[in-house]
C-alpha cells in the first residue's frame, strides 16, 4: 500500500469500523478548483464501495484500495510486504479495528471459515462412503479414521491446538 499512516489521516475519519471523508488540504490536489469541488462533493460523506467478493474498498488518488487495509494503516503505520490484514471474525464488512490484525499468509490460512462445501460441518472432517466411517485430516496431514463423528471432530480440534490454529477456524 502506497499512502502513509499521515496522508492517509488527512483523507479519512475513522469511526466504528467506517471511513468518512474529510476536507482535504488544496495539496492533496493538482489544482484548487478539484479541491473546492471535491471537499464540496464528499466531505463527510462515507467513503468507499462494496466489492462483489465482500470486501469494503475505497477509491483514493485513482486506485483502489480495500478499506481493512486502510485502516490498518491510519492506526499503526505501514504494512508490512509478507503480512496480510486478517478479518478475525470472518466478517469482511466488519472493519472496526479491534477486529484486525496483521498475520503471515500461514497464520492467515489457520482463522478461515468452514467452507460452503463442507457436508459435516467441521472443517477438516468428512464421511467416507466406501468404508462407512468418518476421516479427519488438517492440511495434507491424515488423522485418521473413526467409526463415530464425535471422535474424528475431538481429533481434528486436538490437532488444531497443537499446530495453533486461531479458534474461530473453520466457525
Amino acid at each position: 500500500m502506497s499512502p502513509n499512516k499521515q496522508y492517509l489521516n488527512e483523507c479519512f475519519e475513522y469511526r466504528e469500523g467506517q471511513i468518512f471523508w474529510k476536507y482535504r488540504p488544496v495539496s492533496h490536489f493538482k489544482r484548487p478548483r478539484d479541491c473546492l469541488m471535491r471537499n464540496r462533493r464528499f466531505a463527510g460523506c462515507k467513503a468507499g464501495t462494496v466489492h462483489p467478493d465482500g470486501y469494503q474498498q475505497v477509491k483514493l488518488d485513482n486506485v483502489l484500495y480495500l478499506t481493512h487495509r486502510v485502516i490498518w494503516v491510519m492506526h499503526h503505520g505501514d504494512i508490512p510486504n509478507d503480512k496480510q490484514v486478517d478479518h478475525i471474525n470472518h466478517l469482511r464488512a466488519d472493519n472496526r479495528i479491534e477486529n484486525l490484525r496483521l498475520v503471515s499468509q500461514l497464520e492467515n490460512s489457520k482463522n478461515c471459515a468452514k467452507s460452503r462445501n463442507n457436508k459435516s460441518g467441521v472443517t477438516g472432517v468428512y464421511f467416507h462412503s466406501a468404508s462407512g466411517k468418518w476421516c479427519a485430516h488438517i492440511g495434507s496431514r491424515h488423522l485418521g479414521i473413526f467409526p463415530d463423528k464425535a471422535e474424528a471432530i475431538r481429533v481434528r480440534k486436538q490437532a488444531e491446538v497443537e499446530e495453533g490454529f486461531h479458534i474461530n477456524h473453520g466457525i
